[in-house]
């Protein structure tokens, strides 16, 4: 921690103002003249110079840039005070302000002792307009007018005292007025600087839209305005060497910008192609052929691996075996011969210089931990060429080396004004690092004004490639730099206005390019950490923030533009930063630190991912601390939410009416739900870790193996199974499916059983529903045709022969006219029931449709039978019956035919029955008709 506290700059001017405002007015009272001058051998200041210091200091000692009654006060002090001297100057009155009395013994030559001079009461009076313009923020043009009285106040201050330094005396004594005295020239200075610092700046910062450039642009216009009008030769020696200090910290800058975008393109390709060393193809392809080595399917495989990596841009190829024997080129024909090349440090890796940058890679391939060949690649990188081209050539006399250490060298690359593979020696005589690039090896970042090899001074920034053994210089010709001033020096003497003009000027033609550059490089960082989905911060050893991304108003509430410059401590509050103080100390004891943090904190409910990184100097010490905190909130309700959704899983599975288990490749119950110990009766604690076959009994396990085995090798099985459990035999639809891990292989089976009992019993109902007449009971068409196509085979095999009888309702038409379909109904009913009752159990009655029915009698001991039953079937039918409340006696017709083992169809036999019907019906009805035999007969030849 620092002995001094930070002070702001605001309070710092304030001091120095009260005490130079304190210290003059107590010369002036006291008659001590040499603490009235400041500075030896200058003009005395007055007694309201040191006021007006003194009420400066008190108006800067707050923020200037937060409105308040004191500050109004001040304001109105700093502008009615040195307008009433201007009065006094212009109407020749004397309003008795200027305090001769105490005055005359000091300024004895002065014909108004204590007066003000008039280019004093101006850059006070730019002052007080400054400050009394925070209290108008809706004001008209307000910015320019902030402006032009800062500007003005720095205007009338440096003119005067460069005035003074150059013996100058029209620039601080006007005509025959006082003079103004050294010790007002360095308040308004100060002053002047401290509201430029405070309003201008902090106005610029909080411009909406504007571009950084543009107000590094305008800010530097302002300066040169400034000290063109100030300074003369003087003020352009001291904007030589701000201008001086602006292009090594944008070299410097540019040099590690470009040095850490270089590493990371050289690491990724570096990566790429150790990848290519790493495929499964290659290992095996060379594996092979170490066993075989004229293996036809490894050549193969690595002729298409090299069209595989020639299409991904790279120039050459070869493989090599584990002898170190070529197998394989493809590309170039040889490896190329580069005029230089660079070791990248990771003894694998090589850049080589071929009319632009080649990655030339030698990578062993390696299986099973042995080596088993190499490959040897080579990739044109043409964006870093074109990077580096862009670089070297960015301006008329930039250049930048690209250089490797190798020994006690430094070997670069071909530059702008070097030749390629040029060898530097890394150290003077002295053991002192030679030339910047030494510096870059050395893992050294920085700037220097040197000599470069060409004798020419430069200013040079350099910066290492960490991780990749080379460093990068950025160099600009020192006399380029700065020739547009020095060859307009003698013209800016008595020319301030047109020196302006040239100058701001020469500011826009060749600082903005390079404000460009240096802004689109703060904007691409800015808009990275500002679109990362976290807060992102910088603080010092003091806990200072020294950046704050703008995910810092969103997320926490905070501007990050007013987090500049304050503690911690006073922008997160004591509770909130009591909450992380832990961890804050352990960064800055140079620990790395991630932790997560639950809960609220700055008013808002939040899950935070936080890492600290400590900033190191490079004696190791902990300049500050880098933060990252990363909002997981989604994340922890996401987890919150698979959670929730495991545990309604959990409740459907033990609440499904199915049994569910899983089992590992060793058979092993990982899962089981409660309907597992409902229908086995075993206790699923009891069943968890176990194998099945020492869980389920033998039968059971016997029946599931093969099918489990199945799943096993990956198929989904599904089989019925039937098991007699507590209430009976139960039947049961078993799935097995296969569970995969991320490649693809078989690490578990899922078990889904379901009890289809009720199923398979609704089943049995449809299939007898759909082969019995719903009207009669009796058998319908499609079963009465499966039992005569059975009856006839029977027939064949047996040689007893058989019978059909076909018949049906006589004048049935008239019933269901006269009775309607409902009395038609209840006869056939009746019909089908005395039919039944008729004929034996081992016959087949069976109702066709409407009021046909059919009867098959197997069995026959004679073909007199059929005669017998027809005559029975006629009477019982004939009897009388009660329908809806009517007597009525029906009768039928029936139709016989006969079977004894011959070729006739059921068609055929079918037909003779239903001639037979029809013969009966035309002798009267009532009856019955048989077919004769000799017709079945005639029918077998």
């Amino acid at each position: 921690m620092p002995i001094f506290p930070r002070v702001p700059f605001h309070r710092l001017a304030a001091l120095w103002l009260a005490g130079v405002g304190v210290c003059v007015m107590a010369g002036v009272l006291s008659g001590r003249i040499e603490l009235a001058r400041l500075f030896l051998n200058a003009v005395p200041a007055s007694f309201n110079a040191g006021l007006l210091g003194l009420v400066a200091a008190v108006a800067l000692w707050s923020d200037p840039r937060v409105p308040s009654r004191r500050l109004a006060w001040c304001a109105a002090l700093l502008v009615l005070l040195p307008a009433l001297v201007l009065a006094e100057h212009l109407s020749g009155l004397d309003l008795g302000i200027d305090l001769p009395a105490l005055h005359r013994a000091m300024q004895s030559t002065s014909s108004h002792p204590g007066r003000l001079a008039p280019n004093s009461c101006l850059g006070f009076l730019f002052a007080g307009l400054a400050l009394w313009l925070q209290h108008r923020p809706g004001l008209r043009w307000r910015s320019l007018l902030v402006s032009c009285s800062v500007y003005g106040t720095l205007a009338v201050g440096l003119s005067a005292l460069t005035g003074y330094v150059l013996d100058l005396q029209e620039m601080y004594k006007l005509l025959s007025f006082n003079s103004m005295s050294a010790a007002v020239m360095a308040m308004l200075v100060v002053l002047g600087a401290t509201l430029w610092s405070s309003l201008l700046a902090g106005e610029s910062s909080d411009t909406a839209g504007e571009r950084p450039e543009d107000r590094i642009t305008r800010t530097a216009v302002g300066v040169l305005g400034i000290v063109a009008v100030v300074s003369g030769v003087a003020g352009f020696g001291l904007m030589q060497r701000a201008y001086k200090m602006t292009v090594a910290e944008g070299l410097e800058t540019a040099a590690r910008g470009h040095a850490g975008a270089f590493a990371h393109s050289l690491k990724q390709e570096m990566e790429i192609a150790e990848s290519v060393s790493r495929q499964l193809a290659v290992q095996r392809a060379l594996a092979q052929l170490a066993v075989k080595p004229t293996d036809a399917q490894a050549f193969d495989d690595l002729r298409e691996l090299a069209a595989s990596v020639l299409g991904q841009d790279y120039s050459a190829l070869r493989v090599q075996n584990g002898q170190g024997e070529s197998l394989l080129e493809a590309g170039s024909a040889r490896l190329r011969v580069a005029s230089v090349a660079l070791p990248l440090g990771d003894g694998h890796s090589t850049l080589l210089w071929d009319d632009g940058l080649v990655l030339h890679s030698e990578l062993p391939v390696e299986r099973n931990g042995e080596r088993v060949g190499g490959l040897m690649l080579e990739r044109r990188l043409g964006v870093l060429t074109g990077l580096l081209y862009d670089l070297q050539h960015r301006d008329d006399s930039t250049d930048a080396l690209l250089c490797a250490r190798i020994d006690d060298d430094a070997v670069c690359l071909p530059s702008r004004f070097y030749e390629a593979g040029r060898h530097i020696a890394m150290y003077r005589k002295d053991g002192q690092p030679y030339l910047p690039i030494s510096k870059a090896l050395l893992g050294m970042t920085g700037t220097d004004s040197v000599k470069d090899l060409r004798d020419v001074p430069v200013q040079a920034g350099y910066a290492p490639l960490r991780g990749v053994n080379l460093g990068l210089v950025v160099k600009t010709d020192s006399g380029e730099l700065f020739s547009y001033i020095r060859s307009r020096l003698h013209l800016l003497t008595g020319l301030l206005a047109a020196l302006v003009l040239v100058g701001a000027w020469l500011l826009r033609s060749h600082v903005l390019p390079l404000a460009q550059r240096l802004a689109r490089s703060e904007r691409r960082l800015q808009m990275v950490s500002d679109n990362l989905p976290a807060l992102v911060f910088h603080v010092d050893a003091d806990l200072r923030y020294q950046f704050a991304n703008a995910r810092y108003l969103p997320m926490a509430g905070l501007d990050p533009k007013a987090m500049i410059g304050e503690r911690m401590q006073d922008v997160l509050g004591t509770e909130a930063f009591a909450v992380i103080a832990e961890h804050i100390a352990a960064a800055l004891r140079g620990e790395r630190v991630r932790y997560e943090r639950h809960g609220e904190w700055l008013g808002r409910e939040h899950h935070h991912l936080v890492e600290y990184v400590p900033e190191r100097r490079p004696d190791g010490s902990v300049a500050g601390l880098y933060g990252m905190v990363m909002d997981i909130t989604e994340r922890h309700q996401a987890q919150a939410q698979l959670a929730a959704s495991e545990a309604r899983l959990r409740t459907i599975t033990d609440n499904v009416p199915a049994l569910i288990t899983y089992v590992d490749t060793d058979l092993r119950f990982q899962f089981c739900n409660p309907v597992f110990e409902a229908w086995t009766g075993i206790r699923v604690a009891d069943a968890l870790g176990r194998r099945m076959q020492d869980v389920l009994p033998p039968k059971v396990m016997a029946l599931r193996q093969r099918q489990i085995e199945r799943a096993l090798r990956g198929e989904t099985v599904q089989f019925e199974t039937v098991a007699v459990l507590g209430q009976g035999p139960r039947h049961f639809q078993v799935n097995y499916l296969p569970h995969r891990d991320e490649q693809g292989r078989v690490i578990g089976v899922y078990s889904l059983t379901n009890d289809i009992s009720a199923q398979k019993e609704l089943e049995r109902k449809l299939q007898t529903l759909a082969r019995v007449d719903a009207l009669t009971g009796l058998a319908n068409r499609r079963q009465f045709e499966e039992r005569f196509s059975e009856a006839m085979s029977r027939c064949r095999r047996s040689g007893r022969p058989m019978a059909l009888m076909f018949m049906d309702i006589d004048k049935f038409k008239g019933i269901n006219d006269t009775l309607g379909h409902a009395g038609g109904d209840e006869v056939l009913k009746t019909f089908g029931q005395r039919l039944s009752a008729s004929v034996r159990k081992t016959d087949t009655v069976a109702r066709l449709a409407g009021d046909e029915f059919v009867v098959i009698l197997e069995g026959l001991n004679t073909v007199d039978e059929p005669h017998f039953l027809a005559r029975k079937i006629l009477a019982a039918i004939s009897a009388e019956q009660q329908v809806l409340g009517h007597s009525l006696s029906v009768t039928t017709s029936i139709g016989i035919s006969f079977y004894e083992g011959d070729d006739s169809t059921e068609g055929s036999l079918m037909a003779l029955a239903d001639k037979a019907l029809y013969e009966a019906k035309s002798a009267g009805r009532g009856t019955y008709r048989c077919a004769p035999r000799s017709v079945v007969v005639a029918g077998r030849g």
